[in-house]
């Protein structure tokens, strides 16, 4: 490498170094984040509302005390859009995915959370339970929990589709866990700053 081509990197560097952090946590999805009722129901504002703060946290604070891992650019397919932030709360690892519709997509679909959890220090299927809500609504759609972790012997699956419902029975125990993880993840990014 000669000079001239070093000089020009070692500039680049240094000018990526000078950008503000907002600039560094630029991210691809369009605001406000919207909730959008499922079909056939009303919104639940105050669920709705706190999905959407869960949501625009995971957005807008990549530097949050305590993150495991941040990506400002976590898309799926060419339909969605996304940011995912990692971060372990009780010895519990969530991931946090939130999207929104990408304009190039051909559908137009809705924003959207997606949680997966799991004890910290494992891998694999056997002990990840997930869980989305479709709209940002604070309405749980669709969930898994695996045979391992749910108490039962067997896999909980949960879907609540126009159609194709499925599970429908254990649909309050995934209600219930995404309150009580809405309410950690609030807590978490709310928390004060250690000094």
């Amino acid at each position: 490498m000669d000079r001239r081509t070093f000089l020009k990197l070692a500039g680049g560097a240094v000018a990526y170094a000078a950008l503000p952090a907002q600039a560094e946590a630029h991210n691809p999805l369009r605001y406000p984040l919207v909730s959008v009722a499922d079909k056939g129901t009303t919104p639940d504002e105050t669920k709705a509302a706190k999905a959407r703060k869960v949501a625009e946290y995971a957005v807008t604070r990549n530097k949050q005390q305590g993150l495991r891992s941040y990506n400002p650019n976590s898309t799926i397919g060419n339909d969605y859009q996304g940011v995912q932030a990692v971060m372990t709360i009780d010895g519990q690892r969530y991931t946090v995915w939130i999207a929104n519709h990408n304009e190039n997509a051909k559908l137009t679909l809705p924003d959207m959370m997606s949680v997966w959890v799991r004890p910290e220090g494992t891998t694999g299927q056997s002990e990840l339970t997930t869980f989305t809500d479709t709209g940002l609504d604070g309405r749980c759609d669709f969930g898994i929990i695996p045979a391992k972790v749910s108490g039962t012997g067997k896999q909980l699956l949960f879907r609540e589709e126009a159609g194709r419902p499925e599970g429908v029975e254990h649909k309050q125990r995934f209600q219930s866990l995404y309150d009580q993880t809405l309410d950690k993840l609030v807590k978490f990014y709310e928390r004060p700053r250690a000094k």
